[in-house]
């Protein structure tokens, strides 16, 4: 039994940011990755974009060393989206950062200073006392073997929640019916609130196509996807449709591939989990694939797009490489002590009043799969109520447990929030406050999360280290200074 501090499962935005928070303190920490590198969506499923928002200390620190300074001035006008700011702007400004230097620079940064473990993966709980977690089973897939790891506080930021479930904690997934907390983009006669989910989504590579290079394995094997020449369309399986972002050397695909009418209405996701979905995907970029070269090969003369592509992708292929972790935007959800709403969106965060905010959302509420929404209202409230929130510290505590923090895209949200409360840049807030908050407990010797300062927690006091907190007073402070009157 291998004793530590803290234990964080997940080496994701959050994970790491938890990791950089603790690093500093001579405490015993580890880390548990399922895949082989460090980074989770931004790195793994090659998520490089960073949506404006308030940056978190350690992540202005990596972007000044490794971010794309294309534009003057890139990093101070990514504090906050146009829309929020007195300068507006272009729209499309954020944090671009490289999957693999980013995840060059994680391990090199905490490698020494707290354990990693990839290929590893948390597979049981083995001791609870009460509302305490005291130990957990991981397995090392590389070499088949199975680890005890006990510790006196535990960070789960995992893509799928999986400690707190494990162990326990209620959980949530799906649309949330109107009734549960009366937002008014829930359609009030929502029936198939399980269904539906922000879908993940695999990133997959193109390039041109060169004199004798052909399509990527598997591309001329795929049958169900053919064109019709009696009905001159292209036939595809229902869930296969050309919505995506791509550019011209990768494709994030949308694929409509979570959206309702199988037979049990439970989204892959959820009922086969991550890693068994992802091989799924795999067969799938394959038939999107050929879905969109098809289409823009029988594309009429006059027509120079097909949905967001241009003619000219026609004469790319598939170059056999894929991300190797699902872009999950959206899994499980876990009941905490607070669970941030719709209505919380359109509170202005102020420094003048931090209340128990720890981390700041700036993001649209952004759903890729609407059935089952009110798709006027959400326009409206994007348009006119969305506000820079703030997302209260209690959001990050698991309902039945003194001894776990959430640092993920499962902390305590109902599914219209984290809608908005998802992005890259919000998870690196969320775990770098988390980890900051376990620093707190260690050095006061506190027994339960709950118990942790929020005003120390918010400043950006001096800890026994010498080190800081999260800055996060300072840091909304800065982003007021950018905020339009609104």
């Amino acid at each position: 039994m291998k004793k530590y501090d803290v234990v964080i499962i997940g080496g994701g935005s959050g994970g790491m940011g938890s990791a950089y928070a603790l690093k500093k303190g001579g405490y015993s920490v580890a880390v548990i990755e399922q895949e082989n590198s460090l980074g989770g969506t931004a790195c793994n499923a090659w998520v490089e974009t960073w949506i404006q928002g308030l940056i978190p200390p350690h992540i202005e620190k990596i972007f000044s060393q490794l971010g794309n300074h294309e534009k003057k001035g890139e990093l101070e006008r990514s504090w906050i989206p146009p829309r929020f700011s007195k300068d507006g702007g272009d729209e499309e400004d954020s944090i671009i950062m490289l999957h693999e230097p980013l995840s060059k620079k994680y391990y090199n940064d905490l490698s020494g200073k707290v354990d990693i473990l990839l290929n590893h993966e948390l597979v049981a709980v083995k001791e609870k006392d009460g509302r305490y977690v005291r130990s957990i089973v991981v397995l090392d897939k590389k070499n088949n073997v199975k680890k005890s790891l006990s510790a006196t506080f535990f960070i789960d930021a995992s893509a799928d929640g999986v400690l707190c479930r494990l162990a326990g904690n209620n959980y949530f997934y799906g649309r949330d019916k109107y009734s549960i907390y009366k937002e008014s983009i829930a359609a009030k006669d929502t029936t198939h609130c399980k269904e539906c989910i922000n879908e993940p989504s695999l990133f997959f590579r193109i390039k041109i196509k060169g004199k004798e290079e052909k399509e990527g394995k598997d591309y001329d094997n795929c049958t169900t996807v053919r064109y019709d020449n009696a009905t001159k369309k292209v036939v595809a399986p229902p869930y296969i449709n050309g919505d995506g972002y791509p550019s011209y050397f990768w494709v994030n695909p949308m694929t409509g591939f979570d959206t309702p009418g199988k037979p049990d209405g439970i989204p892959p996701v959820i009922k086969q989990g991550i890693l068994p979905t992802f091989l799924i995907y795999k067969k799938r970029v394959i038939e999107y694939w050929k879905f969109i070269k098809l289409n823009l090969e029988y594309l009429p003369k006059e027509n120079k797009r097909f949905r967001a592509w241009a003619k000219a992708y026609k004469n790319y292929i598939y170059t056999d490489e894929h991300a190797s972790y699902l872009g999950v935007r959206e899994s499980y959800r876990i009941e905490a002590d607070r669970m941030l709403t719709q209505n919380d969106l359109s509170e202005k965060i102020s420094s003048k009043n931090l209340e128990r905010y720890i981390a700041v959302g700036t993001h649209i509420i952004d759903f890729h799969v609407s059935f089952g929404l009110d798709t006027e209202e959400l326009k409206r409230f994007n348009k006119e109520d969305l506000r820079p929130y703030g997302i209260p510290y209690d959001c990050l505590i698991p309902k039945i447990f003194n001894n776990i923090l959430i640092a993920s895209r499962c902390f305590g949200a109902s599914q219209i929030a984290l809608a908005s409360a998802r992005t890259n840049m919000l998870m690196a807030q969320l775990g770098w406050a988390a980890g900051n908050a376990i620093r707190i407990c260690l050095e006061e010797s506190l027994n339960d999360v709950r118990d942790v300062s929020i005003s120390k927690l918010q400043d950006s006091k001096l800890s026994k280290d010498n080190s800081e907190y999260t800055e996060f007073y300072s840091r909304v402070l800065k982003l007021e200074s950018k905020m339009k009157n609104i």
